[in-house]
């Protein structure tokens, strides 16, 4: 159903975009409906076509996920509501001595038993598997799972339920509030990833491989004060439209960013990673390892671009092009396929007019680097 979804998606036109998020809907049910009708999980089927759908390229994705993402949350503030509404809060009382027992077993013995053996096969060291061991909430499913009981009427299910909803309660109560606080004490916490102030993306219909994405600028983004060729972005990107106020801005090489700009970019998707690097407000420093994959530059390019815009070592003579830099390194006539590697950077002739070099392909060695 997931496959059937994906092609039925990017196919059909319908009148409304806001049809879409209904029709990815409806799918959803379909698979859970037939799974259901021939004796099988509904709620596996529409999660696993919940995957097949998310990880395929559809029509209007970003709303689609903005739906469904707000839908979600409906959902489980409506669920908390109404589990909310099954608990007596006194009856909570008569079950603090079993529940903090239970609590304590769970937090303090029986998640570390289950996660240390596990997380060590794989190499995690002891800070990794003591936040992981600490980081055991227990949310809504356990709750939804002790109503079974009750609906049963089983003996002895009304003091399941409230005891499960107690241990539910301190868990999330406990483990929860302290959680920052344990990740800065073993010294696990990380910097925000490199992402844009703002974006609005129109995703391409059908298949056409590419997106138009709207960046602003922030208030003190990396950018400003540089020209829009010094931005070293992907060789198939083109920076379709600028906006600075209520002035619109034909965009040129020359074209100097200010804080606050908004800029209309045409990208391929799989290039939307770096894209978000160049345009963020992450401090040089802040800048995270570059996706796994070939990054194309125009030959252009310097060094001193590389280096501001995706957080690159500094590399000697910084002034230097791409084109420039291969051809003086880089011994006898060029050809495609030729490399050259400086620490970390792979850089490779992607493409040749003369002597020139056109394109130059970038990867880095994560491992290394």
């Amino acid at each position: 159903v997931g496959w059937v979804s994906v092609k039925l998606i990017n196919r059909i036109h319908l009148v409304a975009s806001g049809l879409y998020p209904v029709m990815v809907a409806a799918c959803g049910f379909l698979s859970f409906g037939i799974a259901a009708n021939l004796g099988g999980s509904g709620f596996l089927a529409i999660f696993l076509t919940g995957v097949v759908i998310g990880n395929r390229r559809i029509a209007f994705q970003r709303s689609i996920f903005l739906f469904h993402d707000g839908l979600a949350w409906l959902s489980q503030i409506a669920m908390f509501v109404v589990l909310g509404l099954l608990i007596n809060p006194m009856s909570l009382l008569e079950v603090w001595w079993e529940g903090l027992a239970i609590a304590a077993v769970l937090i303090l013995v029986a998640r570390p038993l289950a996660v240390v053996p596990l997380l060590k096969l794989f190499g995690f060291n002891a800070r990794e598997m003591t936040l992981v061991s600490w980081v055991g909430l227990r949310g809504s499913v356990p709750i939804i799972l002790a109503i079974f009981p009750l609906l049963f009427g089983l003996e002895s299910a009304p003091l399941i339920f409230n005891v499960v909803f107690f241990v539910v309660l301190i868990s999330a109560s406990i483990q929860g509030t302290t959680l920052p606080l344990v990740a800065r004490k073993l010294k696990l916490t990380e910097s925000p990833p490199a992402v844009p102030a703002a974006t609005l993306e129109i995703t391409a219909l059908e298949e056409v491989d590419a997106d138009i994405v709207e960046y602003r600028l922030g208030d003190q983004p990396r950018a400003a004060g540089r020209r829009l060729s010094q931005m070293a972005l992907p060789e198939s990107t083109v920076v379709a439209m600028i906006t600075r106020g209520s002035n619109v801005i034909p965009p040129r090489g020359s074209t100097l960013l200010q804080a606050n700009d908004h800029l209309f970019v045409v990208l391929r998707p799989e290039t939307r990673p770096f894209i978000d690097c160049v345009f963020s407000d992450a401090p040089e420093a802040a800048l995270k390892e570059l996706p796994d994959q070939a990054l194309k530059l125009k030959g252009s390019t310097t060094l001193d671009d590389l280096h501001h815009a995706y957080g690159l070592q500094t590399f000697e003579q910084a002034h230097m092009t791409l084109d420039q830099l291969l051809r003086e390194r880089l011994d006898g006539p060029l050809e495609v396929g030729d490399t050259l590697t400086l620490g970390s950077v792979t850089f490779g002739v992607e493409g040749l007019l003369g002597e020139r070099v056109t394109t130059v392909s970038l990867t880095l060695d994560n491992a290394t680097g």
